[in-house]
């Protein structure tokens, strides 16, 4: 189950990641997504989610309920990151919401996304302000497209 805390240590929100999840009588009823209602529109609760208040974190949370990890797993490393081949690599996550950011040097970073690539702080699966993240790469489309046909997509549970 992945989750994201506000400064003050309030959850925005948590998904379960289809692989993690077993198919059956025994399906975990922890299943699913949730966000709290400090991440909507409006929010006057919690100030430090104000930066995330336009319901990205929604987006974000179900990105990972469709099988997505975080642009900066696995850090700087060429063979691990978030499993998806067009994400760049990122070190740490991002906050705030930057002009630019390249928090991986390595001649291997740099032959594999070429010398002017910078960390993917504009994708929703990174922990920038809701009014930097504006998209998925096209390697994460495939992907949660794969998990949904591999673990989402099945028959309606009879009753």
């Amino acid at each position: 189950v992945a989750g994201y805390r506000t400064p003050l240590g309030r959850v925005l929100g948590w998904a379960s990641l289809p692989q993690e999840i077993r198919r059956g009588p025994n399906n975990p009823s922890y299943d699913g997504v949730s966000v709290s209602t400090i991440i909507l529109p409006g929010n006057k609760e919690d100030p430090g989610a104000g930066i995330r208040d336009e319901g990205k974190t929604l987006v974000h949370e179900v990105g990972h309920w469709l099988g997505l990890y975080h642009t900066f797993q696995g850090g700087c490393s060429p063979n691990r990151g978030d499993y998806v081949e067009d994400t760049p690599p990122s070190q740490s996550p991002t906050f705030g919401c930057p002009k630019f950011r390249r928090s991986c040097t390595s001649s291997t970073v740099r032959k594999a996304y070429g010398k002017y690539y910078m960390d993917p702080f504009k994708n929703f699966m990174d922990y920038s302000f809701s009014s930097c993240q504006k998209a998925f790469t096209p390697g994460q489309i495939v992907r949660m497209r794969k998990h949904w046909l591999a673990y989402r997509a099945q028959p309606a549970p009879k009753f």
